[in-house]
């Protein structure tokens, strides 16, 4: 209700800015969520931390929000880029660095 009413008084578009790592259910209420104070566009950031990068693309999907902006790094100050349909297809196919024993899942 809060950024409703920061929206509507100063007259901005909210944008939501989320992290792609989140669970599906929660991401998914926090896009439907924004979606209905009327946020069209999404920034997803935190997708070097995620194997599940698709996720977020989905939620979104199902809100009919777009996706503006993505960033795969830890540090955000010139982490963020704009979310070009080669960008995003590119980190969606780009493997997943996993940390653990090496083993498949």
């Amino acid at each position: 209700r809060a950024t409703a009413r920061l929206s509507d008084d100063v007259g901005l578009e909210p944008i939501l800015c989320i992290p792609a790592d989140m669970r599906f259910e929660d991401m998914a209420d926090l896009v439907q969520g924004f979606a209905a104070l009327g946020t069209r566009r999404a920034i997803a950031t935190r997708f070097d931390l995620t194997p599940r990068r698709a996720s977020v693309l989905y939620a979104l999907h199902l809100a009919d929000m777009a996706l503006a902006q993505i960033s795969a790094t830890p540090f955000i100050a010139g982490g963020i880029a704009i979310a070009s349909a080669h960008r995003v297809a590119a980190l969606l196919m780009e493997p997943f660095d996993d940390l653990s024993d090496g083993t498949a899942a």
